[in-house]
């Protein structure tokens, strides 16, 4: 289990991330949102006090860490994994909603990933992210700069990645992350496979 009180925390994550995932335990849990927010440190809960703070970069620790530990701790038995990957899947319904879509519906794959590299951009960073090979059916993207040593970060956004593909259509979606900078690779990669 990793240590993440002990690690360098330079990542930084917009408000709106926080946000989303009071927003997922509001929509999945509401009997149980009181409790959850409770269990969150001092920092996180002025991030989702004020508005103002949706819009700023945060510390990833109290943007992303420690809610989503806190997400797992009440829900998913401690599972860290499935409670970013859930929180992830999330987002993207948030962020693909009304016009955007229908908008899905009509867009490549290629276009998809494409416009997921942007918005990795606008939630995390530093991040750089980047497609290494796509072929019919297959996309091999990694993220690089990342600063921090956190798998949640990247079951976000695999979890991100798959619902944003099944919500344009794509069948059997499969996201396997293959390099791991939490684990002490030089980046995350994430090889995106669909029918």
């Amino acid at each position: 289990k990793i240590n993440y009180s002990k690690q360098i925390k330079n990542m930084e994550v917009k408000g709106i991330v926080t946000k989303s995932i009071a927003e997922y335990v509001k929509a999945h849990f509401p009997e149980k949102y009181t409790e959850w927010e409770a269990l969150l440190n001092d920092q996180t809960k002025a991030i989702l006090d004020k508005r103002l703070n949706l819009h700023l970069w945060h510390n990833v620790e109290h943007g992303a860490e420690n809610p989503t530990h806190q997400l797992a701790k009440l829900f998913f038995n401690d599972d860290v994994v499935k409670a970013a990957w859930e929180s992830g899947r999330y987002s993207a319904e948030r962020a693909f909603n009304g016009v955007f879509r229908m908008f899905l519906l009509v867009i490549s794959p290629k276009f998809l990933i494409n416009h997921a590299q942007k918005l990795l951009g606008t939630f995390y960073k530093p991040s750089t992210n980047q497609i290494v090979q796509i072929s019919p059916k297959h996309i091999l993207m990694i993220v690089s700069n990342m600063q921090q040593q956190s798998d949640i970060i990247e079951y976000r956004i695999a979890g991100w990645i798959e619902r944003s593909f099944e919500l344009a259509n794509s069948q059997n979606v499969k996201i396997e992350i293959t390099k791991s900078f939490a684990k002490g690779e030089k980046y995350t990669e994430y090889d995106i496979s669909w029918e």
